[in-house]
């Protein structure tokens, strides 16, 4: 029997060494030694969790939550970065911080999911401290890119006339709908106000003449400290048309559709469009008439007679005539074609830094 006995003292006397370990085992060992349940602390900061940080939580940061940020909730981030209609940063706020300035438009910064009621017309708001800015704006802002497509956009300030009448006016390939009050009356002019944005810009006339003779027009463009006159060079000599050999060729700006057929291509008024094989513009009038010294100015044949606003017609640009600047005066041009041509096409192409 006295096996027996001694059996239940070695059991009683090991559960009470268990419980001794047990309660040891919460009490942080010192730096590199045993652990009383037999592990190691194998790092350096003293504590018994396996990361390097001083808390007592398993992750990497100093503080004392389970996320792997320095701020103490439990959330991923303590600002809201997806504009979804929830409360993302668990601060009581739907959203902050996806449409600061109101426009209906998420900051381009912003993660968007669904149709968030904060930005119903979607994101991509370059700058959303500005309620006039974002994409697609018509707000016009100097030199300011207010509809978010990566280009600024610059006013240009265009004043034409066109004998006998406007037809098309582009710019970038797009058609101006409404064309203005004297389109149709060349001793009067009409003022545009069109935008050109950073990069390669071209404007587009396409006049006609009622008479099936030949088209010509006079305008002055302005933009971004920028001026161009209509312009162009004196019709050959010889009665042959200019080539790209001439050095003619590339003393204007200006540039006119030089066949017979019934138009260019479509895209015509596009910057991409090559217009390599287009002639330069020719200042206008006629043989035996005109002085050559005088072809495409103000006040000769044939428009010197009847003009209404001023003693040269259009009225507009007779300041350039009389004012102390030289050669600053804007050109009645047209092409080289026969005067059975009646339509004129024109570009001129303007770069903006």
């Amino acid at each position: 029997m006295k096996p027996l006995k001694n059996t239940r003292l070695s059991l009683g006397a090991y559960l009470t060494v268990l419980l001794l370990v047990c309660a040891c085992g919460s009490v942080t060992d010192p730096v590199g030694s045993s652990n009383l349940d037999g592990g190691t602390d194998t790092d350096t900061d003293g504590d018994t969790d396996s990361d390097t940080d001083s808390d007592t939580d398993s992750d990497t940061d100093s503080d004392t939550d389970s996320d792997t940020d320095t701020d103490t909730d439990t959330g991923p981030s303590t600002e809201e970065y997806i504009c979804d209609d929830l409360d993302d940063d668990s601060d009581g706020e739907t959203d902050e911080g996806c449409d600061d300035d109101s426009d209906d438009y998420c900051d381009e910064n912003m993660v968007i999911s669904g149709t968030p009621t904060e930005c119903p017309n979607g994101g991509y708001d370059c700058d959303d401290t500005n309620p006039d800015i974002y994409p697609g704006s018509t707000i016009h802002q100097e030199g300011i890119d207010y509809d978010c497509d990566g280009l600024n956009e610059y006013m240009m300030t265009l004043v034409i006339s066109v004998d006998d009448i406007l037809v098309d006016l582009c710019l970038n390939g797009n058609f101006i709908s409404t064309l203005g009050a004297y389109s149709n009356q060349w001793p009067y002019t009409d003022t545009y106000y069109l935008v050109m944005e950073t990069g390669d810009n071209t404007l587009g006339i396409h006049g006609q003449d009622l008479g099936a003779a030949i088209s010509a027009f006079i305008a002055t463009v302005e933009v971004d400290g920028q001026e161009f006159r209509s312009d162009g060079v004196m019709p050959p000599a010889s009665s042959i048309p200019y080539t790209s050999a001439d050095p003619e060729w590339t003393q204007t700006e200006w540039r006119y559709f030089p066949t017979l057929a019934t138009g260019p291509e479509v895209n015509w008024c596009h910057p991409v469009f090559d217009d390599s094989t287009w002639g330069p513009a020719i200042r206008s009038g006629i043989d035996g008439t005109t002085p050559v010294s005088n072809w495409g100015w103000l006040g000769y044949t044939p428009w010197n007679f009847g003009c209404p606003t001023a003693p040269n017609c259009p009225g507009d640009f007779y300041s350039y005539y009389t004012d102390s600047i030289t050669d600053n005066e804007p050109m009645w041009i047209w092409d080289y074609n026969p005067t059975s041509l009646a339509d004129a096409w024109f570009r001129l192409n303007v770069t903006i830094p």
